[in-house]
């Protein structure tokens, strides 16, 4: 529910300034755009499985949203500039420098770990193992009673362990 009233300010197109039930009950700041991109996106992952099976719901749900929105550009020319675009949410990305040098902080950060480092995040990375095996396990038992099957708890618990090793 909490994501949920977060994403409706955007889905509306609101100033970032009014509260979230001042700004429901005014439809006058509503911003028609963001609400037709919204609208379009959400349909494309509802009929998206209709349409076919091989690519992701949300996937066609995003490209149809941005088709729209690149269509709307057509009519409203402000909305394919970035300054001062009251539907850009964040930053677009800083370009192929930044790129660069973000691998660079990476890269320094990564080898100055040290093995007193790696001792202190053994107990924290095994706890977490540990719970998300278990809440795995659970999410099984659910699907289970939904699709009336039976999972095959080691298989479950093996697949995670193949899928977050390193390639040989």
């Amino acid at each position: 529910m909490i994501i949920f009233l977060s994403q409706v300010p955007k889905f509306l197109g609101l100033p970032k300034d009014v509260s979230f039930w001042s700004g429901v009950a005014s439809p006058g700041l509503w911003q028609w755009p963001a609400f037709v991109v919204g609208a379009v996106t959400i349909a494309g992952v509802l009929l998206g499985p209709r349409l076919t099976r091989a690519v992701p719901a949300t996937i066609l749900g995003l490209f149809a949203g941005m088709i729209v929105y690149f269509a709307l550009g057509l009519v409203r020319p402000e909305l394919l500039h970035l300054d001062h675009n009251k539907l850009v949410i964040g930053p677009v990305g800083g370009g192929l420098g930044a790129v660069v040098a973000s691998f660079g902080e990476r890269w320094s950060a990564v080898t100055a770990v040290r093995i007193a480092d790696l001792g202190a995040l053994l107990v924290p990375a095994l706890m977490l193992s540990v719970l998300l095996s278990i809440d795995t396990l659970k999410t099984c038992v659910v699907v289970d009673t939904l699709t009336r099957s039976r999972h095959n708890s080691n298989r479950e618990l093996a697949g995670q362990v193949w899928a977050t090793s390193p390639p040989r």
